[in-house]
């Protein structure tokens, strides 16, 4: 086995939302075959994905705010991406470490 190339959440992020580093994050993630993340890296992926949905999709900026919502009428708005990141992780095979 090749050493570990380790995948950061901002890969993750850019990976499933559309922005000008969306096509280099791709060309990371195709040129390696041997990818690791952690549970505190695909935590951080999930935080920054609900927040960016919660303004983007329901103009909701605090935190309190968000959580408040995600309480009462749980994650669908973001489900779609939440999806694409479990996908991804699957699909490529990125072994997760544990963060401990």
């Amino acid at each position: 086995m090749a050493a570990l190339e380790f995948v950061d959440s901002n890969v993750l992020a850019y990976y499933i939302f559309r922005s000008e580093y969306t096509e280099e994050a791709a060309r990371l993630l195709a040129e390696h075959e041997d990818l690791a993340t952690s549970i505190r890296v695909i935590d951080e992926a999930v935080f920054l994905s609900i927040r960016r949905l919660a303004l983007e999709r329901l103009g909701l900026r605090r935190l309190d705010k968000v959580k408040a919502y995600i309480s009462k009428h749980g994650l669908n708005f973001a489900l779609e991406k939440l999806t694409m990141l479990r996908d991804v992780i699957h699909d490529l095979n990125i072994i997760v470490l544990n963060s401990s």
